[in-house]
């Protein structure tokens, strides 16, 4: 494939529109074809991937990107860490807009370009030939390595072999390349988060063979709704020392600092399982009694992604108070339940992201959430004081809006002062009503 360079450039109309892929502060937009938006990383996650990068200690050289895209992964690194970008992309019109985007981010609120920007450039070719490459641009030398591989796009599940570029490709065609410290080259590998625990040790594995020892954090990103929206890879220097997962939760607002979890053991290694609690029974496996909560303790519905990164227990471990200890209600699903003794010590202007509620129980009935049964709710909760009331349970969505409307026309001017949920018990007809 013959290898053309692009430097970065004001974007024409051969860039695409300018489109906003984020709320980003101060009107940043981008250029982008209308298919590349979904498929775009939205700015803010890309800048505070990009801000936890440049805090490590890298090796010296420019940054790859051997499979750019956009171009805004690159652009953030690149402004993140003030070093040259090269980025490579096989389609000419894509490339166009990452040179595009390059030049946006570099002159964007300034008077003059990023000494950064002069010497950076995106090649239209094969990120897997490092060769064409390098006859293109000159011999330069790798001082981290992005890659963010194609992948079917509307398949809930795929194999490493449907990536584009494949991984272990790039690997053995930059490998020379790399500069490296005494923790190895800096590799940083953005995955689908549907990868299966055992393509994620392929994945392990094909980063061992061309670097054995190569220290590893994995790293688990979402924007909210309890979902994980990027699952990455951290390779040798770029890796942070004795953490081997860790999950971000990245706020709502660019102002607010990303909340992130970190956890020392080994993905997939078999934890402790802190399910039982002093005050009951050890909360026995599947198939066995359960001991139910009871009124007076806790409640907490945690965030699903936090969870489904396997970074739940080491969190709580710092939230709960000293030696408490919690159950589990239930682990799956969009609402994963635990119950506590004592109310979670949280930053509620920041570790609340990790929580979608929590409260005290004050009430556990026996019935089915109905239109009709709205009314002995409502008498709960007016003698407790609550209002609003948030049905937090699985419901048909053709009746949730209703019951919840209902709900809350019922209580209105009933003088609650305080929220509260209602959670259903996953094994029975239980209903528990918490105060937040």
């Amino acid at each position: 494939m013959t290898h053309r360079v692009i430097s970065p450039q004001h974007g024409g109309e051969a860039a695409g529109p300018l489109a906003a892929v984020d709320k980003v502060k101060g009107g940043l937009k981008f250029h982008l074809h209308p298919d590349a938006i979904p498929l775009a990383t939205p700015w803010q996650v890309a800048l505070e991937r990009a801000s936890r990068l440049a805090e490590l200690e890298l090796p010296g050289g420019v940054i790859l990107d051997a499979a750019c895209g956009s171009g805004i992964q690159l652009a953030a690194h690149m402004l993140a860490t003030q070093r040259a970008g090269l980025g490579i992309e096989a389609d000419e019109v894509v490339a166009l807009s990452a040179a595009a985007n390059m030049w946006r981010v570099g002159t964007f609120d300034r008077s003059e370009e990023a000494p950064w920007l002069q010497s950076s450039r995106v090649i239209v070719g094969d990120g897997t030939d490092s060769k064409g490459a390098m006859a293109v641009v000159g011999e330069v030398t790798i001082g981290v390595l992005q890659l963010d591989p194609a992948r079917p796009q509307n398949s809930r599940t795929h194999g490493l072999d449907e990536m584009s570029p494949q991984l272990d490709e790039v690997f053995s065609a930059w490998a020379e390349h790399l500069a490296v410290t005494e923790r190895g080259p800096a590799l940083l590998l953005d995955l689908s988060p549907r990868l299966s625990d055992s393509q994620c040790s392929e994945v392990e594995a094909l980063a061992e063979t061309q670097w054995p020892g190569v220290a590893k954090t994995w790293e688990w990103t979402s924007r909210g709704g309890g979902r994980i929206d990027r699952l990455s890879l951290w390779l040798g220097a770029a890796s942070s020392p004795g953490v081997e997962t860790r999950y971000v939760r990245i706020p709502p607002h660019s102002q607010q600092a990303a909340i992130i979890v970190v956890d020392s053991h080994t993905r997939g290694e078999t934890r402790t399982d802190p399910s039982s609690s002093p005050i009951e029974s050890p909360s026995p496996s599947e198939g066995s009694a359960r001991s139910l909560p009871r009124v007076g303790e806790y409640m907490t519905i945690l965030d699903a992604a936090l969870v489904s990164s396997g970074l739940a227990e080491p969190w709580l471990d710092t939230v709960l108070p000293q030696q408490e200890r919690f159950r589990w209600l239930e682990r799956e699903g969009r609402r994963p339940v635990i119950t506590h003794l004592r109310q979670l010590e949280i930053d509620p202007e920041g570790e609340s992201l990790l929580v979608q509620a929590s409260g005290r129980i004050i009430a556990i009935i026996s019935m089915e959430i109905t239109l009709e049964n709205v009314p002995l709710l409502v008498d709960i909760a007016v003698e407790n004081k609550l209002h609003p009331v948030t049905i937090r349970a699985p419901l048909d969505p053709e009746i949730q809006p209703r019951v919840q409307a209902a709900l809350h026309r019922m209580l209105r001017d009933k003088g609650g002062v305080s929220p509260g949920f209602v959670l259903c018990d996953p094994s029975s007809s239980r209903l528990f009503i918490c105060r937040e």
